[in-house]
């Protein structure tokens, strides 16, 4: 928060022309906004009275002309700068201020502590760093959690429009329907290009006001300044400038970077696509960033030369556009209330979700976290009902939890069951000898509603969430072995019948669907995410060059190897039975990090900085709840159960990725506990 003048600096007047430049920076090229005439005065004089001679060089001006955007934007007051909008928007920060310095005059009022450190300190603990937990002013709580926790399915989300031309979300609208139109499906591709590309505006390395700076193997600096700012937050060493596609003509031979949908054409061709225009790229030449993967339907930065022959963008650098955490972005776009989390009508002003709303939401989590109420378990996917080993399976850790619950006293918050929940999809039969696919995909249920009669504990205290998989009704009837339409309706009720008993505490989900689950984002999706990557993902004659030459290195290298015994210590080996001797010395050394977790990383980071659950251009999509698959902000946490990749729990710019992978592997039923104010995850396996 930016502190007004304390009366130590002398005031200068300024000449709103000198301000311009710096207001433009911030207001227009970061926040879309338009600064008039009297608007611009009435800035110069504010920051004049309050930074004096020295603003131009005072960094607190910069964050002033920040904070100011942001509480404009908040506040809805269009996309113009006028005088009125910064008297009032002044108030609105001055105010805010004067509450930042109460409250923290009553927590150091209130926690004295002598340089000891005796009892009663809010200084955090190292449990509380490593959980990145921070202290919370204590208030008076009057809360009911349960109504800050509800499972979200894609039916019930509101429709936030958003406007590329001022960069900010409208009012919302009411949860639509699945039927498509055209102008919703262009609508969903522009959407997502606009929010991609305002929130790569928002990093620092776009941050400058020189459109023509714009230097060669940029990507490569941009990596490096995104790595270097995980660790401090100095200034960016490189610049960079984003140009429109239908800006590259009659530009022959100059260096440009664009942002678009990575794509194939009509001729089967290479393309990028953005709302301006198209063009053919050529990427024998290009050199991907490492750790992301690229596939038609994926948004990239890419960097290259244009040639007006044959009108083709030759690519000679390119990645995916850096990720934002998710409280930069809810500041950037005013803590819209996405999921309704304040129970609003949605009729309206957009609803909000003011900061000491988030303080009561964190503080009422620690309470629960103290009292041991905030755990899930999830279960792995492919839980074919239909087979005894998995009901066999189930039956083993039911058991375990049950008797976990009397031990303790305390049930698990929710568990989550993902599908899919039978092994083939449903379909038509006319036999009049067997039992149709239909009923025999009721009957596993009924199976499972006669084992969860034996666990009175589980039932009457947990919430069970099921999230139906590629070949539940009605996704896999439809695309019978293709890829599914996302989102994916709920389990239909006329398959679960018998589950209905159990009243209200079952929670049949969409895929995905969405947990609200106090201050925090919980998004639940099944798909198999790592089959797509690796299918569609495309290869680059350099990259693939460069693992060629590497693999001729290797071979090359240990057939020269001299086996004299005297070029080595004898010791240092290892004679087998059949009195081979294996040399330790020319043995291929070990990565330090292994394979494994080089692969969770390029997952995870791929399908975050894209921001959305369905990023494939061959993911059949419902148009008119793309919204429901957009990650904007990225979710505090996000499940995505994929039984292709063996199960990780990775965080990445702040959000929680967790895959608890495959139900049964090898007669073991493997399952996870995750504690979401702790961000902690236990892995537990039960044989049978």
């Amino acid at each position: 928060m930016v502190l007004p003048s304390d009366g130590t600096v002398l005031p200068a007047r300024i000449q709103p022309a000198h301000l311009r430049p710096l207001a433009y920076r911030v207001l227009s090229k970061k926040y879309g906004l338009s600064i008039k005439s009297d608007g611009l005065t009435a800035l110069a004089s504010i920051i004049g009275s309050r930074f004096g001679t020295n603003w131009k060089k005072n960094p607190e001006t910069l964050k002033f002309l920040d904070e100011f955007a942001q509480v404009w934007k908040q506040q809805d007051r269009g996309l113009f700068v006028n005088k009125d909008g910064c008297d009032k928007v002044l108030n609105e920060i001055e105010e805010r201020v004067c509450f930042d310095e109460s409250n923290a005059s009553r927590v150091r009022d209130s926690n004295m502590v002598t340089d000891q450190g005796e009892e009663g300190s809010i200084s955090p603990t190292d449990t509380d760093i490593d959980m990145g937990l921070m202290p919370i002013p204590s208030m008076k709580n009057d809360l009911n959690w349960t109504e800050y926790f509800k499972v979200v399915n894609a039916s019930e989300q509101f429709y936030f429009p958003y406007d590329g031309t001022k960069r900010h979300y409208t009012s919302p609208h009411e949860p639509m329907n699945l039927v498509t139109d055209l102008k919703r499906k262009i609508a969903s591709y522009t959407t997502r290009y606009f929010i991609t590309r305002d929130r790569t505006l928002r990093n620092e390395n776009f941050q400058n006001s020189n459109d023509n700076l714009n230097p060669l193997s940029s990507m490569i600096a941009l990596q490096n300044d995104l790595i270097k700012n995980d660790l401090d937050t100095s200034t960016p060493s490189t610049y960079m400038a984003i140009t429109q596609i239908k800006n590259l003509l009659g530009r022959d031979g100059q260096n440009f970077l664009i942002l678009g949908f990575l794509n194939y054409n009509a001729k089967g061709n290479l393309q990028m696509e953005d709302p301006s225009g198209k063009i053919e790229i050529d990427i024998t030449q290009a050199n991907p960033t490492e750790g992301l993967y690229y596939y038609p339907g994926c948004i990239i930065l890419a960097e290259g030369i244009y040639f007006s022959v044959g009108h083709k963008f030759h690519i000679t650098s390119l990645t995916h556009p850096p990720a934002e955490r998710r409280e930069v972005t809810q500041e950037a776009v005013g803590n819209i209330d996405f999921l309704n989390t304040c129970n609003n009508d949605g009729k309206g002003p957009i609803s909000r979700i003011t900061n000491d709303l988030k303080i009561r939401l964190l503080s009422l989590e620690r309470d629960l976290n103290e009292q041991q109420l905030n755990n899930f378990i999830l279960l792995g996917g492919e839980m074919f009902l239909g087979e005894q080993n998995t009901l066999d399976a189930l039956k083993k850790v039911f058991r375990q939890v049950e008797n976990e619950i009397l031990e303790s006293g305390i049930a698990p918050l929710g568990i989550v069951f993902f599908g899919s929940f039978t092994s083939s999809p449903i379909f038509p039969s006319y036999s009049e000898t067997s039992m149709t696919s239909s009923r025999l995909y009721e009957m596993s249920f009924e199976y499972l509603a006669n084992l969860l009669s034996q666990f009175e504990n589980i039932i009457k205290h947990c919430q069970l969430i099921f999230v139906p998989g590629p070949e539940d009704p009605w996704g896999g009837t439809m695309a019978l072995g293709n890829e599914i339409g996302l989102p994916q309706e709920p389990i239909p009720s006329e398959f679960v019948k018998k589950m209905k008993r159990f009243g209200a505490n079952i929670k049949w989900a969409s895929n995905p669907s969405r947990i609200v689950f106090l201050s925090q984002e919980i998004v639940l999706i099944r798909d198999d995410m790592n089959r797509k990557f690796k299918s569609y993902s495309i290869e680059f004659p350099l990259v693939e060059e460069a693992k060629a030459n590497k693999l001729d290195e290797v071979e090359t290298q240990l057939n020269n190897v001299n086996l004299s015994d005297n070029d080595y210590n004898s010791s240092d080996n290892e004679e087998l039975e059949d009195g081979t001797v294996l040399r330790h010395d020319v043995l291929p050394t070990v990565p330090e990090v292994p394979f494994t977790i080089m692969e969770t990383r390029k997952y995870v980071k791929t399908l975050l900085d894209q921001g959305h659950l369905a990023p494939f251009s061959s993911t059949p999509i419902h148009y008119n709840r793309d919204h429901t698959l957009s990650m904007c902000p990225v979710p505090s946490v996000l499940i995505i159960c994929d039984p292709t990749v063996s199960r990780f729990d990775l965080t990445y710019n702040g959000c929680k990725t967790i895959n608890p992978g495959k139900f049964i592997l090898n007669k073991t039923a493997r399952y996870l506990k995750f504690n979401p104010t702790t961000r902690t995850v236990s892995q537990e396996e039960v044989t049978f």
